[in-house]
């Protein structure tokens, strides 16, 4: 999966609503922390919980993507 965080008015999605997708999929507040703090000039981050491998990018005109896998 992969998911372009912006809302239905192609509005990026708030901290809230990102850290909520990513506690229904049992991210670690670790995670919901790291990925908060992640800005541009980073390059793709990523983090591992149980079966879900996640890999994530901050770019300030796109906004954040998520990529997940599920193994």
């Amino acid at each position: 999966m992969y998911f372009v965080w912006k809302d239905e008015h192609d509005w990026p999605l708030s901290r809230l609503q990102v850290d909520c997708l990513m506690t229904e999929v049992g991210a670690s507040e670790i995670v919901l922390n790291r990925i908060a703090n992640t800005n541009g000039l980073m390059g793709v981050q990523t983090a591992q919980w149980g079966r879900v491998e996640a890999s994530w990018t901050y770019n300030g005109f796109a906004g954040l993507g998520v990529n997940l896998e599920i193994r």
